[in-house]
């Protein structure tokens, strides 16, 4: 049974990075907000703000990176037509994990659907379930 899809690749890596600069940029606003300077307050207002955007945008990529994390298969089934005779259908399925649990879902005959419509169907599906409307699909 061959895996398709995103698999469980995910936007982690640029999720970490804006944590980081966000810290950076707290801790020189701390310092700049220290000096007299009217310029150097300013500053630290704006780095704040910055700051801030930046943990917004990692939180907003780690809800999404839970969209990508869901994978798309085909399942045979094989049904008996008459005696001695049986015809294979093939259909799509997506499964991923949901309160600690294998959510497997079906998603439509692969006669009729492409991998990139079943992929596509599974990222809504999952976001319905997951109640994310953020993403534009």
């Amino acid at each position: 049974m061959p895996l398709y899809g995103h698999g469980w690749k995910d936007n982690t890596g640029k999720n970490s990075e804006f944590r980081a600069h966000s810290y950076q940029r707290k801790t020189a606003a701390v310092i700049l907000r220290e000096l007299d300077d009217p310029e150097a307050r300013d500053m630290a207002l704006r780095l704040e703000r910055s700051s801030s955007e930046r943990l917004d945008l990692a939180r907003a990529l780690k809800i999404e990176a839970r969209l990508d994390r869901l994978k798309v298969y085909t399942v045979d089934m094989k049904r008996a037509i008459r005696k001695g005779e049986t015809n294979t259908y093939v259909y799509w399925y997506a499964s991923w994990r949901l309160d600690g649990k294998v959510r497997n879902v079906y998603l439509g005959r692969a006669k009729i659907m492409s991998l990139e419509e079943a992929l596509v169907k599974a990222v809504k599906l999952k976001g319905e379930y997951l109640k994310i409307t953020s993403r534009m699909i």
